[in-house]
């Protein structure tokens, strides 16, 4: 792991315990649903949501230090929002010395991502899924880290359940799948083995691809 992920990672854990503390909740699951909104209070931003970001409308975020803002377009999904949002945050804490940010949301395609933005995505990742809880609620449901490149007919009757799921796959076309799109599938599955859950998705309000990122940077999934 490379060293400045590590450290925007620990960021995102010293956030979140202080406003944890702050907070009064001892309910982890009401603090993780509540994290941006505490967060922004707690580093006095304001947070306002708008239809599209004037001047181009495939922008999903923006951030104006002086102003302490940032501003989040609608016209995206809640759990891109959610995301665009934490990225934002991570902008303002470990990057300073920049005032103004204009990004895209995560599953834009076909853009290249510059190190601060990987940077703050690996911020917004730990702050919405941490490890801490993600790693017992993964193994709870699965068992275990999961390898998908072994034929598991389990695990394809499960993710061809999944909410966002279009396509189902036979046991060998799964394993040939890129290692993101398996945890993204993964990470919408309702089922596994005969057992009934909420998605990790569900679960943690976030996109299916934040979720699979997550899963991958853990080693919960390859």
């Amino acid at each position: 792991m490379k060293p400045r992920f590590f450290a925007a990672r620990v960021a995102a854990r010293v956030l979140l315990r202080r406003i944890w503390f702050k907070s009064g909740i001892t309910d982890p699951h009401a603090v993780l649903g509540s994290s941006l909104d505490l967060a922004s209070r707690d580093l006095m931003l304001t947070v306002e949501h708008v239809p599209v970001i004037l001047g181009d409308n495939q922008i999903a975020g923006v951030l104006n230090r002086l102003e302490k803002r940032i501003q989040l377009a609608t016209k995206f999904r809640h759990t891109s929002q959610r995301f665009t949002c934490a990225h934002e945050i991570a902008h303002f804490i470990l990057h300073p010395g920049t005032i103004y940010f204009r990004d895209r949301e995560l599953s834009a395609p076909g853009i290249h991502r510059e190190y601060f933005e990987i940077e703050a995505d690996a911020f917004a990742a730990e702050f919405l899924m941490p490890r801490k809880f993600l790693d017992p609620v993964f193994r709870n449901m699965f068992g275990g880290p999961i390898d998908g490149t072994i034929l598991n007919p389990d695990l394809v009757i499960a993710v061809g359940t999944g909410v966002d799921t279009r396509t189902r796959w036979t046991p060998e076309e799964f394993t040939f799948l890129s290692p993101l799109d398996r945890a993204a599938a993964i990470a919408s599955a309702h089922t596994y083995k005969g057992r009934f859950f909420a998605s990790l998705t569900d679960q943690f309000n976030v996109s299916q691809k934040a979720m699979g990122i997550q899963l991958l940077q853990m080693g919960l999934v390859k």
